[in-house]
């Protein structure tokens, strides 16, 4: 959708015009939500060429027809328009095999039309002159089989009325690839991290500027330092870069655009959140810490603060809300004269709290149903049990007296054998092999407690593989922010020729899963040779098949997931192919070797991921609240403000 506002906008003020239609020749599927996304930005028209290298399911038009997505909203869609490295070497006019695909474009469509790719792809230049000939003969061509017109991509899409395309063929759900694209969801996960940071830290910025703009009356909005932000982490979405396939030399350049946008948002969001702070009561008898809260709805969670103390170091920390109520809060390790503080904090909708971070000599003492030992975590909602081996084996909901777990949570080392295209495609014989080894196949696992306070418990467990290093912290929290099991993993990637899968043995069977879109959700049966690796955001839902009880298992960064039976989903985590003697070998080998840190979530809920509001604890995960130390002073929003209640 920016990307839709920032194009418009530059040609409107480039070339006094504006596009119709999203012109994709050479990319890696198409989601179901793309259509809704496209109409909602006044978007008529769609083409590629891709669907020819595999679709998951017949291409399901000639080539012309309405693509409708999941709220309803079409576009008119081209999906057999021909190679965009096809020339033109005859006259279209009185090309037979021209008139036979209109002809069969008119049995589907009720319309004599058609419409065609030509030109030079991937290397760049215009089509070939002997192309350019041959169109101009056949547009001047009169009285010949067919009416030839050369137009702009999106003429077609503008000169259609709503009754014609209204009586096109319909098709209504995703165009995802069968092969081709599934490696894409995975490969550079550093990349997939970047871009998942920009789209929530590009989010929280622009609420907080609004909000700043409106305290400070209007003009002050940062709408050139946001747009130049945006551009540079939106250039790294090109097909090639993000998707993982680019030379190696790309990515030097990618990093640091992502980088560099990280940098500004944060630079804006942190100035904004200065100004709402001016503006709010942050009379503290310790440290003010005013915490801000992006989303659209208010929650309450773990916020992670660095305060400083003008006094020295404290023994310990408490934590009191703007009422002068203590909440559950823990302090950790100093680093130099900062202090990390942990705690509980419930914030309005695209607002902020005031909280009161007193030192102490004694710590927040509260009693809030948090117990942690070596080999199991716990909290008001759930209890978590790690085996011997270092595996997550019982998630026990006790709200719901449910166990979520059939069999422990592995990691699955599965071999990658990936020749054609290395990157860009995970092979069906990959995701249904049986897997190399398993995490912790090296060696007993090393568990240390690493919290233990009224705010948060964790639990570290560290374990290595194949040339692999993975430590992760086991987590759970107190209050509403104790609704899901978090894992804040660390890795130093070091295992080619590997597809890493998280495995998740549920206890609720059922034959279809639900895939976050972003826009909307999709439903997906078990896996087959036609879909297997399949796409989704922030989350993917298992509920049993009479509805009762699900689980939803959330993300901050990964992408590729597949379903092998009833059971079980998998999260892919790297993709290391084999190239085997491919071309791409030398350097498509190694994506992905390197450091990384990502968190993920399981989540037990009554009936539905509707009802367990999956979508709204996915975003909980993925946008953190932030907190920023501040002075004390009076102010007239008082010491909690929710801008979507003003």
């Amino acid at each position: 959708m920016r990307h839709a506002l920032l194009a418009e906008n530059y040609y409107s003020q480039t070339f006094g015009k504006t596009s119709v239609d999203i012109f994709l020749p050479d990319c890696f599927g198409f989601g179901y939500a793309l259509p809704s996304v496209a109409a909602h930005c006044g978007v008529k028209g769609f083409s590629s060429q891709k669907l020819s290298w595999g679709c998951w399911t017949n291409i399901p038009f000639v080539n012309i027809g309405r693509w409708i997505g999941p709220d309803g909203s079409s576009v008119t869609a081209v999906l057999q328009p021909g190679g965009y490295g096809s020339s033109v070497s005859d006259n279209l006019a009185n090309d037979t095999s021209e008139l036979s695909r209109i002809s069969n474009n008119f049995a589907q469509t009720g319309l004599y039309l058609d419409y065609r790719y030509y030109g030079t792809g991937d290397q760049g230049g215009g089509p070939s002159p002997s192309s350019v000939n041959w169109m101009e003969q056949s547009v001047t061509t009169a009285n010949g089989l067919l009416n030839v017109l050369s137009a702009g991509s999106d003429q077609m899409y503008r000169d259609l009325t709503a009754a014609q395309g209204n009586g096109l063929p319909v098709y209504q759900g995703e165009l995802i690839m069968q092969t081709h694209g599934t490696g894409t969801y995975t490969a550079h996960a550093e990349m997939k991290k970047y871009n998942r940071q920009n789209e929530q830290r590009a989010d929280a910025a622009e609420r907080a500027a609004v909000v700043a703009d409106w305290l400070h009356g209007g003009g002050t909005y940062p709408q050139e330092r946001l747009n130049k932000a945006w551009t540079s982490f939106l250039w790294c979405q090109f097909h090639d870069l993000l998707t993982g396939t680019s030379i190696p030399a790309a990515y030097n350049f990618a990093w640091n655009d992502e980088l560099l946008a990280l940098n500004e948002f944060g630079a804006v969001e942190t100035d904004s959140a200065g100004v709402l702070a001016g503006a709010m009561d942050t009379t503290a008898q310790g440290v003010p810490v005013v915490v801000y809260n992006p989303l659209a709805t208010a929650r309450e969670d773990i916020v992670e603060a660095m305060v400083s103390f003008t006094n020295g170091l404290p023994t310990a920390v408490r934590v009191f809300d703007g009422n002068g109520n203590e909440v559950p809060s823990q302090m950790g390790t100093p680093a130099g004269n900062m202090v990390p503080v942990e705690f509980l904090a419930d914030v309005p909708a695209t607002g902020s709290a005031v909280y009161d971070v007193r030192p102490s000599d004694t710590p927040c003492a509260l009693s809030t149903g948090l117990s942690v030992s070596a080999s199991q975590i716990e909290n008001a909602r759930y209890r978590v049990q790690v085996n011997a081996d270092g595996d997550v084996n019982s998630i026990f909901d006790k709200a719901g007296n449910r166990e979520l777990l059939s069999a422990p949570i592995r990691w699955a080392f599965l071999y990658d054998l990936s020749t054609s295209w290395p990157n860009w495609e995970v092979q069906y014989s990959t995701v249904t092999g049986t897997p190399v080894s398993y995490l912790g196949a090296s060696g007993a696992p090393t568990c240390q407690i690493l919290e233990n306070g009224p705010a948060r418990v964790s639990l570290g467990v560290t374990r290595g593989n194949a040339g692999s290093v993975f430590t992760e912290r086991i987590r759970l929290a107190s209050g509403d922010a104790g609704d899901r099991v978090e894992w804040d993993v660390s890795v130093n990637w070091g295992t080619v020729k590997t597809l890493l899968k998280l495995t998740f043995p549920l206890a609720v069977t059922n034959s279809n899963a639900t895939f976050d879109l972003g826009l909307g959700a999709i439903q997906r049966p078990n896996e087959t040779s036609g879909r297997y690796e399949v796409p989704a955001q922030q989350w993917a839902d298992l509920t049993s098949s009479n509805g009762a009880y699900g689980v939803s298992i959330l993300n901050d960064c990964k992408y590729g997931w597949d379903k092998p039976d009833n059971r079980t989903l998998r999260l892919s985590i790297f993709h290391t192919p084999d190239p085997g003697s491919s071309g791409y070998g030398p350097y498509q080998a190694t994506n992905s070797i390197g450091t990384h840190r990502f968190t993920f979530a399981v989540m037990g809920h009554s009936n539905d991921w509707r009802s367990g509001q999956s979508p709204w604890v996915a975003a909980r995960l993925n946008q953190p609240l932030q907190a920023f130390q501040t002075l004390p002073h009076p102010g007239t929003l008082g010491k909690s403000f929710g801008f979507l209640s003003c």
